[in-house]
């Protein structure tokens, strides 16, 4: 095929399309290439009510950074409250062992205050059983934790925790 003066690229493609040379299958039939034009939209009834779409990502940012805000504030309080407990699991660890060693309570509540580092002392409770050597004792401490995340207000719970182990005598 000859062809001659100026042609546009549509043209060349509808000949390559009719002769088979394409490269492959096209999304467009031969006929609607070069009819519709490009970034056109459907004229449908979805189309006629949100004409502009401008300032809908606004509303989804709207809708999504609360959530996301508290979904990070929750995380953050619950390792808080992760890390007390922890830190009074280890601090009834170490009294109880003070306790099995001594035999003496008053040194290992004041090892307990000395263990849970980052907390409020006066707010940790004690309580032991007494050192019969060769029978079990134990420690319990508890402690007050506030939650306090933003918009849920503040709550608080009681964590305790308990460790026990036989008297040495």
């Amino acid at each position: 095929m000859m062809m001659t003066g100026r042609v546009d690229p549509v043209t060349i493609r509808i000949d390559f399309l009719q002769q088979g040379l394409g490269g492959g299958e096209s999304r467009h039939n031969v006929e609607d290439i070069g009819t519709r034009r490009r970034g056109a939209r459907s004229r449908g009834w979805p189309g006629r009510l949100c004409r502009s779409e401008r300032g809908a990502a606004l509303v989804e940012a709207a809708i999504a950074f609360p959530l996301l805000l508290m979904l990070v504030f929750g995380i953050i309080a619950f390792g808080r409250a992760y890390n007390t407990k922890v830190t009074v699991t280890h601090a009834a660890r170490e009294s109880v062992r003070v306790l099995a060693i001594t035999g003496d309570a008053g040194q290992a509540e004041t090892r307990a205050e000395e263990a849970a580092t980052g907390l409020d002392a006066a707010s940790l409770g004690f309580s032991s059983t007494a050192c019969v050597p060769g029978d079990p004792t134990s420690v319990t401490l508890t402690y007050p934790f506030t939650f306090d995340i933003p918009v849920f207000g503040t709550k608080t719970i009681s964590m305790s925790s308990q460790g026990s182990m036989r008297c040495g005598g």
